[in-house]
């Protein structure tokens, strides 16, 4: 077996997090917040590995913002773009029986069911939700471990057992439950979020809840008690679809179930990261003039509304979450940076975008994008984000007042930056004074 590598890749820089050269990072461990964890992380520069401490850490999504020794401001952070990370071996927590994927490479592989010795394991890749082997000589690939036996898989010390079945599990499954899937799958089959489903990123299944009515008519809804218009969406074919789904997931893997409802809590790209961490999302798309409340208290766990006005179903909103949320899912998009960029994810609105022709009806392109100098294109980019923000969405700069601290003279920011914090704590006040106006005046409003 090869010599054992002392020094493992763990991140990778993406860019400057503010003004104070915290770097966002992608992490590559099991977790980011093993990434996080760390006291210290190396750098490889003129063919060595150097030590820098790392000063403070977070978790943001699937994302580190990290303080290290050495980096102070934005510029330095900016020129780290694309820096591998490392991590000494011995700083890596592992459990007992657990063993490092860079440790693999060399170990004889054998088949459990059948006792053949296979090969050696020459290359390990992750996937989704899973490891992915080549093995040499056979050049056979398999994954580990299956969904239904993951008691039975393991490796031990100079010997790797694998139960082999065909490779690709999907990373987050997503279950609609609806009265019209084909209005579903015709939006999810399209474009990026079917090409992620077809290279196995994520699942997205719809069922029709129509199929569990046990009414001779199928029926799924009746008229509502007390009276009223409209028809109210029964309790029974959406509880038997539910639990035909939720009876399918496997022991142990997290699961969340949502109602698309104009009653619910405003959905924004807060709630798009927390619901990526599940993995299985169960949507119920309501219809008519709604669904029966007890089946609701019974499996729901939140609602979630897409804004302030009525759709005449939940199927459109839930393709709203679905894409929301699998873009943040590793392998639906090319790299983290494709959604950490973008519009409000960043903080802030992001700033206009050009391609070929350089003039098209006599408007160019602005002349600073084709200078080449990527130090000048960075700050034309946060001036024209920043202007468009204070222009369409004050509210935002003065959650992240980082980004105007940014275009300062370095001199001026700390100044700044003390006034911005007293105006954002203004600010906050006085929108919890008016949301304690609001409540009083919709109490009232219901009492009379």
């Amino acid at each position: 077996m090869s010599m054992k590598k002392i020094y493992l890749e763990c991140g990778k820089v993406l860019g400057a997090h503010g003004v104070r050269g915290v770097l966002k990072v992608e992490s590559w461990c099991d977790t980011p917040r093993v990434l996080a964890s760390q006291k210290r992380i190396f750098l490889a520069e003129g063919g060595e590995f150097v030590e820098r401490r790392v000063l403070s850490a977070s978790v943001t999504g699937p994302q580190v913002l990290m303080s290290i020794e050495g980096v102070y401001d934005r510029d330095e952070a900016i020129s780290m773009k694309g820096v591998v990370m490392y991590l000494h071996r011995d700083d890596i927590p592992l459990r007992p029986g657990q063993m490092l994927l860079a440790d693999m490479i060399g170990l004889p592989v054998t088949d459990a069911k059948t006792g053949v010795v296979l090969g050696k394991i020459t290359e390990v890749t992750e996937v989704p939700r899973g490891l992915l082997y080549t093995i040499a000589p056979i050049r056979e690939r398999c994954s580990i471990p299956p969904p239904t036996s993951l008691s039975r898989a393991s490796i031990a010390r100079e010997d790797c057992w694998l139960h082999l079945f065909p490779a690709f599990l999907t990373d987050m499954k997503f279950d609609i439950l609806t009265l019209f899937p084909d209005m579903v799958s015709g939006v999810l089959s399209e474009s990026i979020i079917g090409r992620a489903q077809a290279a196995g990123a994520i699942s997205v299944e719809c069922h029709n809840i129509r199929d569990y009515s046990t009414d001779k008519h199928r029926k799924t809804d009746d008229t509502p008690y007390g009276g009223g218009m409209g028809m109210v969406m029964t309790c029974q074919p959406i509880y038997d679809c539910y639990r035909h789904v939720r009876d399918r997931i496997p022991e142990g893997e997290s699961v969340r179930v949502v109602y698309m409802s104009p009653k619910g809590a405003l959905f924004n790209h807060t709630t798009a990261l927390r619901l990526s961490e599940y993995d299985n999302l169960i949507i119920l798309c309501g219809h008519y003039e709604g669904v029966d409340q007890r089946v609701l208290d019974e499996i729901v766990d939140e609602e979630i509304s897409i804004g302030d006005y009525v759709l005449t179903g939940g199927e459109i909103p839930d393709c709203i979450v679905v894409d929301a949320v699998s873009r943040l899912i590793p392998g639906v998009l090319p790299d983290s940076i494709c959604y950490t960029d973008e519009s409000v994810a960043s903080g802030i609105l992001e700033y206009p975008q050009y391609t070929k022709p350089r003039v098209f009806l006599g408007r160019e392109v602005p002349e600073v994008l084709l200078s080449g100098d990527h130090k000048k294109i960075e700050r034309y980019r946060l001036e024209r984000a920043v202007e468009l923000t204070r222009e369409r969405r004050p509210d935002l700069l003065l959650l992240h007042p980082e980004y105007e601290q940014a275009l300062l003279p370095k001199k001026k920011r700390s100044k700044r930056a003390h006034k911005d914090s007293t105006q954002r704590d203004d600010a906050s006040a006085s929108f919890e004074s008016r949301t304690a106006c609001d409540t009083d005046t919709q109490g009232d409003s219901e009492a009379e």
